[in-house]
């Protein structure tokens, strides 16, 4: 389970208004991380959050009209599907773009033969040429 999920299962468990850092300590991660999660969260599915300001700091909320919502989502994998489904496409375009370069390689490869031979001729006509030319200079 990815911490987006353990972190709404947190808020929706408990109930009520918490301070960033009690939510923090309850599943374990820094406060930098919750408010990483927190924009996450606000990012893709706003609603299931209830953010305030106070003079204590920022509290979040479960927004109770959606725990509903929210229960059924992480039922449904929640986050934890939605990374995985993005990892699978991240590493679909990246074994296309190896694809890609390992069907160009292979191309370079069977065509390398023609580089070797026009090399060779190149070659073997230059030596035909300077050969020639010396033998005309000794005349």
């Amino acid at each position: 389970m990815c911490l987006e999920d353990r972190f709404l299962l947190a808020l929706y468990k408990n109930g009520g208004s918490f301070k960033l850092t009690d939510i923090a300590d309850n599943i374990s991660i820094t406060e930098n991380a919750v408010l990483s999660i927190i924009h996450r969260i606000e990012v893709t599915y706003p609603e299931y959050l209830l953010i305030q300001s106070n003079s204590s700091g920022q509290l979040v909320a479960a927004n109770n009209d959606k725990e509903k919502e929210v229960r059924d989502f992480l039922s449904g994998g929640g986050f934890t599907a939605i990374n995985e489904q993005e990892f699978r496409e991240y590493y679909k375009k990246e074994l296309d773009q190896y694809t890609k370069l390992q069907n160009l390689k292979n191309t370079i490869k069977q065509h390398a033969w023609i580089k070797w031979a026009a090399g060779l001729g190149f070659s073997l006509g230059s030596g035909f040429a300077l050969f020639k030319f010396l033998h005309a200079q000794k005349k």
